[in-house]
Formats: C-alpha cells, sequence, structure tokens
C-alpha cells in the first residue's frame, strides 16, 4: 500500500502537470533520500492524474 494518494480536484491537466513539476524540484533539492522518494511519488501520482484530465478532455472534444 503507498503512503499517499494524491486527491483528484476539478482541475485542469495542465496544473497536475506543474504539481508534478513542482515535485521533481523538491525532490531534486532535498538530501534526506527517503523524504525524496516520496515526493518523487507524489510527482508520480500528479503525472498519472494530469495523462487521465488530458484524455477525458480529448474525449470529450
Amino acid at each position: 500500500m503507498r503512503w499517499y494518494k494524491m486527491p483528484v480536484e476539478d482541475l485542469p491537466a495542465e496544473d497536475y502537470r506543474e504539481r508534478a513539476d513542482r515535485f521533481h524540484r523538491m525532490a531534486a533539492r532535498l538530501s534526506n533520500p527517503q523524504i525524496a522518494a516520496k515526493f518523487e511519488a507524489m510527482a508520480i501520482d500528479a503525472e498519472i492524474i494530469a495523462e487521465r484530465k488530458a484524455r477525458e478532455a480529448f474525449s470529450r472534444s
């Protein structure tokens, strides 16, 4: 079981991509590899949600 699951909000895919970028940058700056891994996990969740939102938007158009 994962320790964190990002909540899916009614936001566009681009907002989740921006979150993922912020989490990746934060993970790169951290010296503690365990905490950095948690930020990378959050970034991956945000990327997955962004991809899903982009596909939903594409299928609606």
